[in-house]
């Protein structure tokens, strides 16, 4: 018998469901998991205690949520791209520097990683945590809105290209998200005559971020980028981008040696 490639298995399918609602909205009531991942309660209660059997996620009168050990899976998929461990790094003293010569507020440096035909942000980090705008690490990067994937997309090829926004939604999270393709490529031209990547409140209002790629051996890696309060962004923008390119050298050095 042949397999069937599209074939999905439920019981694989419900675990990543319920998996990925604690990873994107933390600490949950068992009715509320049941709900959002639409299960009876006796079900979700089932796999929940088998998750905590395994030490996957624990529970307490508030609720479940994701334990410590799942970090495991994660580290070790990060710890597979030489462009994390190598990035890391630098993108922790780039934090420390806008910290020390722009500003101690608001700032936030983000690494992402192209695998296939998605964008992942990998990790962050902020000069504080006064201002949040929802990252966390191993989310899916959203390509059109942030700089980060205008940075990455705009080095790969056409037929990548191509492959990536067949499958992509281009639904707006604010008035200034881009929404239509061609416009999109246009964006990505202006990308690669300017050298950088603007997501101008495409993703939040007053938020502005600017990225570059991580490009070594002629193919383009992930991005790195530096977000905040758009009217900081702008008034010290050139330092900003000085501060990001020796950074990305930084990071392309230590890829040569790695």
């Amino acid at each position: 018998m042949t397999s069937q490639p599209n074939r999905k298995i439920k019981t694989v399918q419900r675990v990543f469901d319920i998996i990925d609602f604690l990873h994107e909205n933390g600490q949950s009531k068992l009715s509320t998991i049941a709900e959002e991942v639409g299960l009876a309660r006796s079900t979700t209660h089932d796999y929940l205690q088998t998750f905590r059997s395994l030490g996957l996620i624990k529970q307490d009168e508030d609720g479940y949520y994701l334990s410590l050990r799942i970090l495991r899976y994660g580290g070790q998929a990060r710890r597979r791209h030489a462009v994390y461990e190598e990035s890391m790094p630098e993108i922790n003293r780039l934090t420390n520097k806008l910290r020390t010569t722009v500003s101690e507020h608001g700032l936030t440096s983000h690494l992402a990683i192209l695998e296939g035909d998605e964008v992942f942000l990998v990790d962050f980090s902020k000069t504080d945590w006064e201002i949040s705008t929802g990252n966390y690490s191993g989310g899916d990067v959203d390509i059109h809105s942030s700089e980060l994937g205008k940075a990455i997309l705009a080095h790969v090829n056409e037929d990548h290209l191509d492959s990536i926004l067949s499958n992509s939604n281009f639904e707006p999270i604010t008035k200034k998200t881009i929404t239509d393709k061609r416009i999109y490529r246009e964006e990505l031209e202006d990308v690669l005559d300017r050298g950088y990547a603007i997501n101008d409140e495409e993703e939040f209002s007053h938020i502005k971020g600017i990225g570059l790629p991580i490009v070594f051996e002629d193919n383009v890696l992930g991005s790195i980028s530096v977000s905040g309060p758009k009217a900081g962004i702008e008034q010290n923008q050139e330092e900003i981008l000085e501060l990001l390119h020796a950074t990305v050298e930084n990071i392309e050095l230590r890829l040569e040696h790695h």
